[in-house]
């Protein structure tokens, strides 16, 4: 989990939830049950793979963080 600390949750300009990380930013993709699934922002434009999985209480499970940008 190591690539992860210093994450901190943000909003973006429209009011949403984004998680921002060494740089980079994570746009909630998607929640299922007490996990909620965040892409890097740029992953529509530049197919970015970097992700990162939190639970309800904002803890993070899982991280990947390697970027293609």
């Amino acid at each position: 989990m190591a690539l992860c600390a210093g994450a901190f949750f943000i909003h973006s300009a429209q009011k949403q939830p984004m998680i921002f990380l060494a740089g980079y930013r994570f746009c909630k993709h998607q929640v299922t049950g007490i996990k909620t699934h965040w892409r890097c922002s740029t992953h529509k434009n530049h197919g970015c793979k970097a992700k990162i999985h939190t639970l309800e209480d904002n803890s993070i499970i899982k991280c990947y963080n390697i970027h293609n940008h």
